[in-house]
C-alpha cells in the first residue's frame, strides 16, 4: 500500500457520496483493522533519547525527500531507495552517473 513507489500507485478519486454523508466522529473511512496498524506506524518511540534525536530523524527524512524530488524534477533516475542509501551510506548505485547525485545538489 504505502511502500509502493509513487509511479506504481493507482490514482483514486473521492467518493462523493461518502463525503456528502460523512458524520464527524461517527463515520470512518478506515476500517477497525487499519486504525491500530496506522497508529503503530505513526507512533514515535517512547523510550528516553538524547535531545534532538527525533528532530534529527525528521531532518534526515526531509533531506532524503527533498533530494529525491529535486532529482525527479531534473529528470534524474534515482529511486527513493537509491537516494536513501546514498545519503545514509554514501553508496552511489553503480549504474548511476556521479552527476546525477542528488545529495550534492541539496548540500550545496
Amino acid at each position: 500500500m504505502i511502500s509502493r513507489p509513487v509511479a506504481q500507485r493507482k490514482p483514486v478519486g473521492n467518493e462523493r457520496g461518502f463525503l456528502e454523508n460523512y458524520r464527524p466522529n461517527i463515520d470512518s473511512f478506515l476500517t477497525k483493522e487499519e486504525k491500530p496498524k496506522l497508529a503503530e506506524w505513526g507512533n514515535t518511540r517512547n523510550e528516553e533519547q538524547p535531545a534532538g534525536t527525533y528532530a534529527r530523524e525528521i531532518v534526515n527524512r526531509l533531506l532524503i525527500d527533498l533530494s529525491w524530488n529535486s532529482s525527479r524534477m531534473e529528470g534524474n533516475t534515482y529511486s527513493l531507495l537509491d537516494t536513501e542509501l546514498l545519503i545514509h551510506n554514501g553508496k552511489n548505485p553503480s549504474n548511476k552517473s556521479p552527476m546525477e547525485t542528488p545529495k550534492k545538489v541539496v548540500l550545496y
